[in-house]
Formats: structure tokens, sequence, C-alpha cells
């Protein structure tokens, strides 16, 4: 691996993560409301955040009535089956006449861009090895790689055209089949 790869951090924080608590505490009740119950595991991987950065959201929603632990499976609030109350679900109800959104927590577009930055390829990325090896079950030609090579790094549109039959598929799978780092693409921002 590359020194210079890029891999996002799991914030610790809510304050890291650039999501206020109202957003955390809009997310956790509307799952509730559409799951009916969930661990504190499972909510925080619905969220996309560590338990220890939303469980002091837990926290208020549990000591504001607005959530309630069903039962414990385990040590600790992780392990926990929590449900909306009645008030919950009311709220839950507001909240998704506001805004219907139910997914993981967005990503602040401060912090989408630094890693779209950071994980920006490399000029001569597309070697003729990786070309060749992802070509290893097509006849082709030294000319063919000649042309390629160049159009796949010069970080422009790559149009494939042809008659039906003649490989413009095969071409497009194999080119995604070459070695190249993990590209992290946030779910929503």
């Amino acid at each position: 691996m590359d020194m210079d790869t890029f891999i996002p951090r799991p914030p610790k924080s809510l304050e890291e993560a650039g999501v206020s608590s109202s957003l955390v505490e809009q997310l956790i009740l509307k799952n509730l409301y559409f799951r009916g119950e969930t661990t504190g595991r499972e909510l925080a991987r619905t969220l996309g955040l560590q338990f220890s950065v939303i469980e002091s959201v837990v926290e208020f929603l549990k000591h504001g009535r607005l959530v309630e632990v069903k039962r414990a499976s385990g040590i600790g609030s992780i392990s926990s089956v929590f449900t909306c109350s009645e008030t919950g679900r009311v709220r839950a109800r507001e909240y998704l006449d506001n805004n219907q959104f139910l997914g993981p927590c967005p990503v602040p577009l401060r912090d989408y861009n630094q890693a779209v930055g950071a994980q920006r390829v490399k000029p001569g990325w597309m070697t003729i090895d990786n070309l060749k090896k992802a070509f290893s079950g097509a006849v082709t030609t030294e000319d063919f790689f000649a042309k390629l090579g160049p159009a796949v790094n010069s970080f422009k549109s790559l149009l494939i055209y042809g008659l039906p039959g003649n490989g413009k598929t095969y071409l497009a799978e194999q080119l995604m089949h070459t070695e190249a780092e993990t590209i992290f693409v946030p779910y929503v921002i």
C-alpha cells in the first residue's frame, strides 16, 4: 500500500463527523419508527457511525422518554434493544413530515471535497503491465496497448464505439479489472 493512500478515519465525535445532534436524533427516531426495534450496535451501523459517537444522543432520547430500552442482551447500551415510545413515534412522524431522508449520516461537503482531492489518480497510474494483465485472456497487439494506455491515462472521458459484437463491452469490463486502489465514496453528502 502506498503511503499516500487515502483511508477515511472514522469520526470520534459528532463534531468530527460534521453532523449535529439534532440530525442524529432525527435519524435515530426515524429508523426506530420504521424498524420497530433494533440494537444500539445495529443503529450505529445504520447511521454509519460508531456507537460511542451516537451514545450521548441515545441517552438524551432515553431521558426525554422518546426512546425506550426493550431489553438488554449484554453489557452496555450498544447491545440493548431500543424502540420508540409513543411520544417518540409522534416526534418521528413530525420529522418525516419535514424530511423523509432515512439513511446514514451525511458527510459534510468540505470532507467530501478533501476526500476527492486526496483520491485523485496520479498521472501514469495505468501502466502497460496493468493493461497486459487485465487483457491477458485476449489476443492483443502492442499497437492496441499503445493506443489504449494513453487514452486511459488522459484523465478525460473515453468513448468506445463500433459495431455490435466487436468487443466494446469486453474492453470496458477488462478495464474495470485493472489493479487500482479502492475509492471511497460517501453514501450521502
